[in-house]
């Protein structure tokens, strides 16, 4: 007859040996499977490099883990109850150590799909580990205290956890790990040779694993236990029946809910954290580390507090404190629901393995199945997580989404409940319960207003916060002088001295700058990446010997920095002899294929709109044009860019996700919507890029189909690519932030476009404007200046707390002011506690919700008396108004003057800018000092005689006059100096307003002693002059001497009849 637990031992001297040698057994598996379980984390981004896998290829690893437990769960329960405990953990052990033993053969085979293998056999044993232990050890002893030994046993997983993320990792990631930038250096032998090392380095880890799990297999064999149930042994026992023991199921639903509460609750906590107090992840992590060190303790003292109180009773305390605090983090947000967090971690310790112990007592013959179902619970991890993360989409809040761990504690309450005072409640009743409380709580939490129109994704609204980034243009037309390369220049000419891409992100990082956008392949064909596709790269440059990758050095640098990264590949390609044919299509593809696989996550995939034209082509040198709404196939394309890199927002002059602003200039229209419908350049034809009504892509559409924010992107210098000529037409730092205003303080977001020298790095004279431009950011709106103030609002939505205007100032970007349905023209004021200075105006609307309001006002409190400071239309993500003048008050008050529904505001705060006078500009815009045109005439010039003098006078106003298409001498102005003069070239201003109409495109130059006999001294094409209309720069070879200039117009932007100028001055 075989001893059990609650049998006596004639020897009790022998049964304390044996009692506790076989408890300290199984408490070492407790250890095991924790230990294994935590190397997941270090094996996934070894074998994703090893492997060269994808993200969603290594997730598998995940899969193929945890996959296990759910299959093998109830084969393990079985055993377990045909053969007893000893025998089912003997067979875990081994079969455990099997798939360890299998990583050799997979290391050796590099065969990912074998490492899944070993992986999926590893875990299987693991299972038959873990649902034969949290029985066993309930039995070991006086079953009174069986929650206790299962909560101290549960304590040494954090131990396991804590071998594995400090010692075992170490073996598998050393110090010979490489990065991408170095292993792109490397010969395909010394990557080979690079490769097998990282394999062979996992060899050793899991060989010891897997003897260890052989030594305590025959440390089984050889001890004897006090109690083994084995089930059919002592004759048939009875099945369950979830009706005579209603604590199972239960049990069961609990455990389900609960583990959905424990994943939940741990792995958002970085991204809530970020969120709510505005620390960075490095910081995030040092909390969470507190949060592990909390729960081992919370198992430690809970074991000890078991003696005296009894399971079922702590349980229902531990969930009710879990509850109050899960309420504390959902409402309050802030620094101190980290501390909530900690302390929650604290309470939760216990709940696993009391919950199973009490599920399963009294099962007696049916301890295995009941303990493999209790086991199977464990899904509940794969289940909530996915509910948490979609309802932090749909609010955009991932304080309100941490709702879902609030109400699975319910469970867990009720059933420490329904335990401690011994009811024989049907589950059923538990369920109803819980969508009774669920729904009410929801209803309770947030009955927030409904979206209107519109409303951003969860990749848009990440763009939002990101409203700074720059676009890094670098590439042969660096080398060549050019704006716009024909495709011809040999990649030879690609060799920079110094390239540094950390100094330019470095620069980036300290002006305010949080993304980087790179031009991977401009229109000329070169590819900044080695490439499959095409020879014509950086691997046929002399730069590293070929081997260089600037998009992976850019990358690396970026994330180094922090910036978010993301790339442009032009559509239009000079170069490919396959450009204008359907093969294209396959090669553009698979170049867009490369850059979103192979250089991390993106935050844009960007396009313009520039395609079809002269060009190289394989050295047949002739115009080729596409049909641009149908050629790319852009719906397809745009496609399989979304499935590659789904966090990533497409730009374009349509969108589909963010929308050119339809200009270069980097502003937007002073009323600027985020909504848009994109239409085709003629009534009926669809939009596409390069082929849409630009005029209303600065303002967008109030009420517009789709959310397609604008972009407004502008260089810092006259042009997007480096030219030696520009060194001193950098924009000042002043500039740069009346753009800021007029680009992110309208609801967009700024592209500034950079251009490193023939160096690789940035100029000087660049670095110095962006610090600068950098440091009045943050003098500006580094401080808050409402940060302490009180703020009463005429209507706050439901009197509820959560809709309170005092989130108008806490800083939070997740909460909201809000009013009723009905009240649609509130308004809010804030007292300060003594009068305060400030010019700068900034407004949020929390745009998960739409953008809402279409009119608002501010006001002082002066003179005793209310008085209008200013009025505005648009808010959108952000809304910036900066005054002429500096004003001081003590009371502001926000009037909203039109919403078609309730508004939501998320921020309003005020700011005081340096007082430093703005320095006047004196020269041109290209920073070159024209002739003086006084005396000067134009005899000849097609169109009215009396608008000429605009051409001259200083002034940005327009000339205009016939386009002749058949005789191009027709386009000619001749102009006299009046005297002859040295000139080094000719300064050309197009007009800006008109959309590309009658813009000069192609141009020729003459010069005349007599005017009579004319000298052809240059021609040309401005290259990106239709989306970038700035003074375009003429210049000679050499100084001329002239009394008389003709410049001749010979091709249009446009089909147009008529041409207009702005301006055209001599220096």
């Amino acid at each position: 007859m075989e001893l059990t637990a609650s049998e006596s031992i004639p020897h009790q001297k022998e049964k304390r040996k044996v009692f506790l040698g076989g408890t300290v057994l199984v408490i070492s598996l407790f250890f095991l499977w924790a230990l294994t379980a935590n190397l997941l984390p270090i094996l996934i981004p070894h074998l994703k490099k090893a492997c060269q896998l994808t993200v969603l290829e290594s997730s598998l690893i995940d899969s193929a883990y945890w996959i296990a437990y759910f299959v093998i769960a109830i084969p393990a329960g079985l055993v377990m109850k045909r053969f007893g405990y000893k025998k089912a953990i003997i067979t875990g052990l081994l079969l455990a150590a099997i798939g360890a033993f299998l990583f050799y053969p997979a290391a050796e085979s590099r065969s990912f799909v074998f490492f899944l293998f070993a992986l999926f056999v590893l875990a299987s044993g693991m299972t038959f580990l873990e649902t034969s232990a949290n029985p066993f050890m309930t039995i070991l002893g006086d079953p009174a205290t069986a929650s206790g030994r299962l909560n101290f046993a549960q304590a040494f997983n954090g131990l396991g956890a804590f071998i594995a993320s400090m010692f075992l990792s170490k073996l598998i990631i050393g110090k010979e790990l490489k990065t991408g930038a170095e292993l792109d250096l490397l010969s395909p032998e010394a990557l080979d040779h690079y490769y097998s090392i990282l394999f062979h380095k996992l060899k050793f880890p899991y060989l010891l694993i897997g003897g260890i799990l052989v030594m305590v297999a025959l440390l089984f064999m050889l001890t004897k236990f006090a109690a083994d149930h084995t089930g059919r042994k002592n004759g048939p026992g009875k099945k369950i029946s979830f009706t005579a023991q209603p604590q199972l199921l239960t049990g069961i639903i609990t455990q389900f809910f609960y583990v959905g509460a424990q994943v939940c609750v741990s792995s958002f906590f970085i991204l809530y954290a970020t969120s709510v107090s505005g620390m960075t992840e490095y910081e995030a992590t040092n909390y969470l580390g507190l949060l592990l060190l909390s729960f081992m303790l919370g198992r430690y003292l809970g074991t000890f507090i078991m003696k005296y109180v009894a399971a079922a009773k702590l349980l229902w305390i531990y969930a009710l404190i879990s509850l109050a605090l899960m309420l504390f983090i959902v409402l309050a947000g802030g620094k101190a629901s980290l501390w909530a967090f900690i302390s929650l971690e604290f309470f939760m310790s216990i709940m696993y393995p009391t919950i199973f112990a009490l599920a399963i007592k009294d099962l007696g013959e049916e301890t295995p199945i009941g303990s493999s179902y209790m086991v199977m619970a464990i899904i509940g991890g794969a289940v909530f997580p996915p509910i948490l993360g979609y309802l932090s989409d749909l609010t955009g809040s991932i304080r309100i989404a941490y709702i879902v761990p609030l109400i699975c504690f319910i469970p867990v309450a009720y059933f420490g409940w329904q335990q401690r005072r011994k009811l024989k409640l049907n589950p059923i009743t538990l369920v109803v319960l819980l969508l009774l409380i669920s729904s009410g709580t929801l209803h309770a939490q947030r009955s927030e207003p409904k979206p209107y129109g519109a409303v951003p994704t969860k990749a848009q609204l990440k763009w939002h916060d990101t409203e700074l980034y720059a676009l890094v243009c670098f590439g042969l037309n660096t080398y060549t002088d050019k704006e716009w390369g024909y495709g011809d220049v040999s990649p030879s000419l690609f060799n920079p001295s110094d390239f540094d891409p950390s100094q330019i992100t470095a620069v980036l990082k300290e002006a305010g700058f949080k993304g980087l956008l790179l031009v991977a392949k401009h229109h000329d064909g070169f590819c900044l990446w080695p490439t499959k596709t095409t020879p014509y790269s950086v691997a046929a440059s002399p730069w590293m010997n070929g081997k260089g990758d600037v998009v992976k050095s850019f990358e690396l640098a970026s994330r180094k920095e922090g910036l978010r990264f993301g790339l442009y590949n032009s559509p239009w390609d000079r170069n490919s002899a396959a450009y204008g044919s359907p093969a294209y299509i396959k090669i553009y593809q698979d170049q867009l294929k490369e850059l979103h696989r192979n250089y991390g996550p993106l935050f844009i995939s960007w396009y313009d709109g520039a395609n079809g034209g002269d060009g190289y082509y394989g050295g047949a040198k002739e115009t080729r044009q596409i049909n641009r709404a149908e050629y790319y196939r852009w719906k397809e394309t745009w496609a399989m860019v979304k499935k590659l890199q789904p966090d990533a927002v497409i730009f374009s002059d349509i969108g589909p996700d963010v929308r050119w602003v339809g200009n270069e200039k980097g502003f937007a229209a002073e009323t600027s919507w985020a909504t848009f419908t994109p239409k085709g350049e003629k009534e009926g034809e669809e939009a596409a890029p390069g082929a849409s009504r630009y005029e209303e892509a600065p303002g967008g559409n109030r009420n517009g189909r789709y959310w397609i924010p604008a972009e407004c992107d502008v260089p810092l210098r006259s042009g997007w690519y480096y030219h030696a000529a520009q060194d001193n037409s950098v924009k000042s730092p002043y500039e740069l932030f009346d753009i800021y205003f007029k680009s992110v303080g309208r609801g967009a977001a700024l592209d500034l476009g950079i251009a490193p020298d023939k160096r690789g790095m940035l100029h000087e004279n660049d670095v110095a404007a962006l610090k600068g431009f950098g440091k009045l950011l943050k003098e500006t709106f580094s401080v808050n200046l409402l940060e302490k103030a009180e703020i009463q609002a005429s209507n706050t939505r439901g009197r509820k707390k959560i809709f309170s205007p005092q989130h108008l100032i806490d800083g939070d970007k997740n909460t909201y002011w809000s009013t009723d349905d009905t009240v649609r023209t509130p308004e809010f004021t804030i007292k300060l506690k003594e009068p305060t200075t400030f010019n700068i105006i900034r407004l949020k609307e929390y745009i998960a919700l739409g953008q809402r309001i279409e009119s608002f006002a501010v006001d002082i409190w002066k003179n005793e008396e209310w008085q209008e400071l200013t009025q505005g239309s648009s808010i959108g993500s952000q809304r910036l108004i900066r005054l002429p003048y500096f004003v001081s008050t003590d009371k502001i008050r926000v009037r909203i003057l039109s919403s078609p529904v309730c508004p939501v505001l998320t921020e309003f705060a005020v700011f005081a800018e340096p007082q430093a006078a703005l320095s006047a500009i004196t020269m041109t815009k290209t920073g070159i000092l024209p002739l003086a045109t006084k005396g000067w005439t134009i005899p000849i010039a097609p169109g009215e005689s009396n608008k000429l003098p605009f051409l001259l006078d200083g002034k940005p106003t327009i000339w205009e006059g016939p386009f002749g298409k058949e005789k191009l001498s027709r386009n000619a102005i001749v102009m006299d100096m009046g005297k002859i003069q040295e000139i080094s070239g000719l300064l050309f201003t197009p007009v800006s307003e008109t959309f590309g109409k009658g813009i000069p495109k192609g141009y020729k130059l003459d010069i005349s002693m007599d005017g009579q006999h004319w000298t052809e001294v240059g021609s040309g094409e401005f290259g990106n002059i239709y989306a970038n209309p700035v003074q375009q720069q003429i210049s000679l070879l050499e100084k001329r001497k002239t009394r008389f200039i003709r410049f001749t117009v010979t091709r249009l932007c446009d089909d147009g009849e008529l041409m207009r100028i702005a301006e055209i001055a001599a220096y």
